[in-house]
Order: structure tokens, then C-alpha cells, then sequence
């Protein structure tokens, strides 16, 4: 409650410092689109999976909270294990559409490809 009382004084203490009304603030802000992908994965390999994207993603800047956080230089992916289903959400966000799709398609792809190798490892190991 704290949090929200003090992010709503400092808004208000922004407004009247800039002589600005919330409607000019808020168009003022840049545009934002989203786009989301559902991906299929067994239960049995989402742990692979999740080691296989971590690695990928190293070096990028990634936050490892409440799944993977992936900002790019056009965008945003929020990577999500579902823990009642058998599948990977991706949720992006980007200044454009096309971005934002953009960026969700590639990591669809990149937990196919660790689906894949994941079970093509299993194969290998019975």
C-alpha cells in the first residue's frame, strides 16, 4: 500500500512540477505493443528447457525472476514455465508490433529447438 501511495505522490508532485495535465502525461508516454506465444513442452523436459534458454540467454541482459526476462534492444520477453500445464508461455512487449511479434516468434522458436534437443536426448539415454 506504502508503494502505491508513494508512486502516486510522486506522480502528482511531477504533474505540478511540469505544469502538465495526466492526459499529457500519459500521451506523452511511447507507444507499447505485446504479443504472446504459447509453446508446448513436456513435463519431463521443462527443466532442460529451462537450463537450455538460461545458457542461451547468457550474456544478454536477463532477469531470472518468476521465469526469464529477456530485454533486447527492441523489446521485451517474459519467458514463463506454466506450472499447470505442460507448456511455455512468452509474453513480449516492444515499441511496435512487428517487434513485438518478432521477438515473441524468435523465443517460441528457441524453447522448440530446447524441446527438441530435449527429447532427442532422452531417446539417446533409454
Amino acid at each position: 500500500m506504502v508503494d502505491g501511495l508513494f508512486a502516486l505522490a510522486l506522480v502528482v508532485h511531477y504533474l505540478a512540477v511540469s505544469g502538465m495535465t495526466m492526459s499529457d502525461a500519459v500521451a506523452a508516454l511511447p507507444d507499447s505493443h505485446t504479443a504472446s506465444h504459447i509453446v508446448d513442452c513436456p513435463w519431463t523436459a521443462k527443466g532442460r528447457v529451462m537450463r537450455s534458454l538460461i545458457e542461451q540467454t547468457r550474456g544478454s541482459d536477463v532477469q531470472l525472476i518468476d521465469g526469464i526476462r529477456v530485454n533486447t534492444r527492441t523489446g521485451q520477453a517474459l519467458i514463463l514455465p506454466d506450472s499447470d500445464r505442460p507448456v511455455f508461455q512468452v509474453y513480449t512487449e516492444a515499441f511496435s508490433q512487428e517487434a513485438a511479434e518478432e521477438i515473441a516468434s524468435f523465443y517460441a522458436g528457441v524453447i522448440r529447438s530446447a524441446v527438441a534437443d530435449s527429447a532427442s536426448g532422452l531417446m539417446m539415454s533409454e
